[in-house]
């Protein structure tokens, strides 16, 4: 088998042995957890059909809210046929059936949704690469509308951020820029696409290559192509050291959380995202400030939370509780959680000299998983101011936005591999650990709350210029003590409408990522 990021092994022809334990008192009988509908059949595709009965078996076996989820005793995923005759064979895919076992589970208390909104199959492949190898396929662009006084009431396509390394960087693309025309076609603004679902745009997006015309923010223009193609990705955004008033601010922005070690044969190995992280931490060390920069952070790996943890604690909260996990009731009940496990207690262990008493993040809705982890685990040991933004919503009233909110975590579980033709290869990543800080807070299900809220694009520059709105509130708020709040929208940006960022964008990031990685130790009970 290849190496994976997983936190297990998968082994052949593998049996489960599974002691007794009570189920949760809200739970129906089995036979009144059923699929929605019993009429129709799909066990036509033998291929699907392993899919559906592996996302049913480890998804019960691994999710957090397992004690939700039929069969009532565990014992009897073990049972021939139980599986294909009462449950899989009623849907037509996988995702059917995960969606299925996810609407089981409980609803959150604000949004009257299923808790696990995090699940999800990946047929593609491209998740582990990302995360620990990170090599992603795309022009390595965001983009989005906004409205200015000049295109009131329309709105242009700008760039939100670049990828570096990728050929959108490589031409000399930044967030900021305006796109004028792709392809010689300059109908791309709002009012030309929004009647079409911005269909042609999204068709642009996924083309092979592009030629676009972009206007920089001091008005020149540059004419140039970029292609849909594998880099080897740095995550980094920007970070520099800001020389402001006599105080030496130390800014860093990065958009994932690729692994700074990874399991090779069983053996941790450094990344190159672990040295890239090195080089500039240790130019921060001595600084008076720092301002970690999330706000489009979806999330990655632990290993990379908890090595910036190690960064940024205080000296004097070295050694102290980092965080603890929680998992289902099952491996609670085989150790997976006790000191030493896999999920057992981690504790500070202070890296550098970086010594600050406070710490600024800037996030948004985006702000997810391993991002809200390291602010999480942060929050008792020192002062930690959270920058987030405002926005409208389709009503045009003022919305406050809380991050993402993904407390729970997953590991990579392949459940069909075809050696023939990898691109055929499924995983499916259960929500199946929830993190807690030193003062037990975690349940932060519906995101976390924003110390302040400004408009993040009154001032529009790129990662690390001291004008641009977030980190301009940061810094003002070092100096003076309070933040720098615009009470109105205009004199800047406006962005049209937040809702169509699902519409285009050439793949979502929504349900945040966080991942625990293999040590080549932990096997399944056999």
């Amino acid at each position: 088998m290849k190496n994976l990021l997983s936190c297990m092994v998968l082994l052949a022809g593998i049996s489960i042995t599974f002691g007794c334990k009570k189920s949760a008192p809200s739970i129906e009988e089995d036979t009144q957890i059923a699929p929605p509908q019993k009429v129709e059949v799909y066990n036509s595709d033998l291929e699907e059909n392993v899919i559906k009965d592996s996302v049913f078996y480890y998804t019960k076996l691994f999710s957090l809210w397992q004690d939700y989820m039929p069969p009532k005793d565990l014992n009897d995923l073990n049972k021939s046929d139980l599986i294909r005759d009462n449950y899989t064979q009623y849907f037509k895919r996988g995702e059917h059936v995960l969606d299925w076992m996810m609407s089981l589970t409980p609803k959150n208390d604000q949004t009257g949704q299923p808790i696990d909104r995090y699940s999800y199959l990946d047929r593609e492949g491209v998740v582990s690469d990302e995360v620990q190898d990170a090599i992603p396929t795309r022009f390595g662009i965001e983009v989005f509308y906004l409205m200015t006084e000049a295109s009131d009431p329309n709105a242009d396509l700008y760039i939100r951020m670049v990828e570096r390394n990728s050929s959108a960087w490589q031409a000399g693309l930044r967030r900021g820029d305006r796109i004028i025309s792709i392809e010689g076609d300059t109908k791309i603004d709002w009012d030309s696409q929004k009647p079409t679902g911005f269909r042609t745009l999204n068709t642009y997006l996924n083309s092979p290559s592009l030629q676009v015309i972009i206007q920089k923010p001091e008005g020149t223009l540059l004419s140039t192509t970029i292609t849909n193609s594998s880099f080897v990705s740095n995550p980094i955004l920007d970070s520099r050291v800001i020389s402001d008033n006599g105080k030496r601010v130390a800014y860093l922005a990065f958009n994932s959380f690729a692994a700074t070690e990874k399991s090779e044969n069983g053996i941790w190995v450094k990344t190159a995202m672990f040295h890239t992280f090195e080089n500039i931490l240790k130019g921060f060390q001595g600084v008076d400030e720092l301002v970690v920069d999330l706000r489009y952070n979806g999330g990655g790996a632990v290993v990379t939370a908890e090595y910036l943890a190690d960064w940024f604690v205080p000296s004097a909260q070295n050694k102290e509780l980092m965080y603890t996990s929680t998992m289902n009731g099952y491996f609670q009940k085989e150790g997976w959680t006790r000191p030493g496990s896999e999920f057992g207690p981690v504790y500070f262990n202070k890296r550098g000299s970086i010594d600050v008493k406070r710490i600024y993040f800037l996030v948004s809705k985006s702000t997810a998983s391993a991002s809200e982890l390291l602010m999480n685990i942060m929050k008792p040991h020192m002062e930690v101011i959270m920058i987030g933004t405002n926005a409208m919503d389709n009503l045009d009233r003022l919305v406050k936005e809380n991050t993402y909110g993904k407390p729970v975590g997953f590991w990579e579980w392949p459940i069909f591999e075809d050696a023939k033709n990898p691109h055929k290869n499924v995983s499916l990543y259960p929500a199946s650990f929830k993190t807690y800080n030193k003062r037990g807070e975690g349940d932060y299900f519906n995101g976390m709350v924003p110390t302040t809220h400004v408009w993040e694009y009154s001032e529009l520059f790129d990662f690390g210029d001291p004008r641009e709105t977030m980190l301009h509130a940061a810094i003002t708020h070092m100096h003076t003590g309070s933040f720098v709040m615009p009470s109105t929208r205009s004199g800047g940006f406006v962005r049209k409408n937040k809702a169509m960022d699902e519409r285009i964008q050439q793949r979502s990031n929504t349900r945040g990522r966080m991942f625990k990685f293999n040590n080549g130790t932990l096997r399944l009970k056999e």
